[in-house]
């Protein structure tokens, strides 16, 4: 046996050991909890596109997951809708997970995209943007070194907004440097 070989039969064993614990009370719980879970952190964050992409993802992967064993029982001599419905039952739990850790990987791609812009904010018509900091009102928050602090407070100004440094709270804080101890400051800039 080749090593491509044993590769792929652990691979195989690897997907008949998920299929089969998808197939257990426990582990269509888990699929059923991982799925609510993905699909309220979309909601919650309005992410309509993605929570859109989970259900369409979901419902596309059981129809043609169905349609095939259909076609299949359809051949064998069975009814076509007796495979349908037994390929459902049998994979909507595994169909769940996988569509929701894909679902992760893309939100996660896109996150991580979205940082990578606002580590190098940009200036768009004399406008600085900032696309993934967190804008309040009238509170712009940023995370990062000197350079993603001087964008935040340049967007802030122009925007007439401020960051916590440019609160009065946020100026002692500063000219504190960093020797300051957050566990006691913290209650008193909130």
């Amino acid at each position: 046996m080749t090593r491509w070989e044993r590769v792929m039969r652990v691979v195989g064993r690897i997907a008949a050991m998920v299929s089969s614990f998808f197939q257990t009370p426990v582990g269509q719980i888990a699929a059923y909890m991982l799925y609510a879970i993905v699909a309220l952190t979309i909601l919650a964050t309005k992410g309509w596109a993605y929570f859109l992409i989970l259900i369409g993802m979901t419902l596309a992967g059981l129809m043609i997951g169905g349609t095939i064993a259909g076609v299949r029982a359809a051949n064998r001599g069975d009814s076509f809708w007796d495979g349908f419905t037994g390929f459902i039952q049998d994979n909507w739990a595994q169909s769940l997970a996988i569509t929701a850790v894909i679902v992760i990987a893309i939100k996660g791609v896109a996150l991580a995209k979205g940082g990578i812009a606002f580590a190098g904010a940009a200036k768009k018509g004399g406008k600085t943007v900032l696309p993934n900091a967190i804008v309040q009102p009238e509170r712009v928050f940023w995370t990062g070194g000197d350079k993603a602090k001087q964008a935040a407070t340049v967007f802030a100004q122009e925007t007439g907004r401020e960051t916590v440094a440019m609160t009065a709270k946020g100026k002692v804080l500063d000219s504190m440097g960093s020797s300051v101890s957050w566990g006691h400051l913290a209650p008193s800039i909130s």
